[in-house]
């Protein structure tokens, strides 16, 4: 028996409960909307959509056989015609044309930003060129600057002695940039200069193991209160998968996937789903996770 649940939230945050069930022997599909039931099937042994309405968004469950094996699919269809849709298309084109002003603005200002933008990436190559000096690797650990918004402090041991470093928010610096919340004590890789240890980098990219384990607590401590109803000895298993195919990228998207492009624009509700409606991490989440 094969079983799938989504959850879909809808107006208010209210959550729905989308469960399906599929009879491997029988091909029997049983759909149950907040464990009530929407739809009843019998011997499904090949590709088939299901319709129905939560709210007034046009959902679809879609059984996609591939082979030997059979894929599952909870959609939304943004295409028919339905009152939500033209509403959906109507806000589109309005957001359509903002951005092209947005655009056009931009051209505008990046002709002044020119020679600005010149002397910049002549400080950003020399930086890059000063960072070879860096080869040392160490641990840092965090500590967040109450005083100063925007920096961040950490400690480390170089040479068996303690050194601080300062890492500044707004630095342009996207390999560093840290993809969680930080919190006081939080490990991480620091490169620093062997014949000046007091010179250093921390890479918030590059995290302890002992880190990765924390990300992954508190990425289930947020993610059941999402999905309350979902096991956590699952769900775990769930985030450690995203950790292993994805990387900090993965589990970054199932941390932010109750959150906007405009507040998150790397990781947020669109690639939460993304991430799990990819067939092949769908394929690997049944077979550990859900079998």
């Amino acid at each position: 028996m094969s079983q799938y649940t989504w959850t879909y939230v809808g107006g208010g945050g209210k959550n729905y409960r989308v469960t399906l069930f599929h009879g491997k022997r029988t091909g029997h599909v049983l759909i149950l909307l907040n464990m009530q039931v929407l739809q009843i099937d019998f011997n499904v042994a090949e590709s088939k959509t299901y319709s129905f309405f939560i709210e007034d968004e046009f959902c679809e469950i879609r059984l996609e056989r591939r082979g030997d094996e059979m894929y599952y699919f909870f959609e939304i269809n943004k295409e028919v015609d339905t009152p939500r849709n033209k509403a959906r298309k109507k806000r589109e084109r309005k957001h359509l044309g903002q951005t092209l002003l947005f655009f056009a603005a931009l051209i505008v200002l990046a002709s002044a930003m020119a020679l600005g933008l010149r002397a910049h990436n002549k400080k950003i190559a020399n930086t890059r060129w000063s960072e070879k000096m860096y080869s040392d690797l160490t641990v840092g650990w965090v500590e967040i600057d109450s005083l100063h918004a925007g920096t961040i402090s950490y400690q480390y041991i170089a040479g068996n002695r303690p050194y601080s470093g300062f890492f500044f928010e707004d630095e342009n610096r996207g390999d560093t940039l840290p993809l969680f919340p930080l919190r006081p004590g939080d490990e991480f890789v620091v490169r620093y200069n062997p014949t000046r240890p007091d010179m250093s980098r921390i890479f918030f990219s590059q995290p302890t193991e002992s880190q990765e384990k924390r990300y992954v607590a508190r990425t289930l401590d947020r993610y059941m209160q999402y999905h309350p109803d979902e096991h956590p000895v699952q769900v775990r298993c769930l985030l450690e998968l995203a950790l292993e195919m994805r990387g900090l990228s993965g589990l970054a998207d199932l941390y932010y996937q109750e959150e906007s492009t405009v507040s998150s624009p790397l990781h947020n509700r669109d690639s939460y789903y993304r991430l799990v409606r990819d067939p092949d991490f769908q394929q690997a989440l049944s077979k550990r996770c859900w079998d």
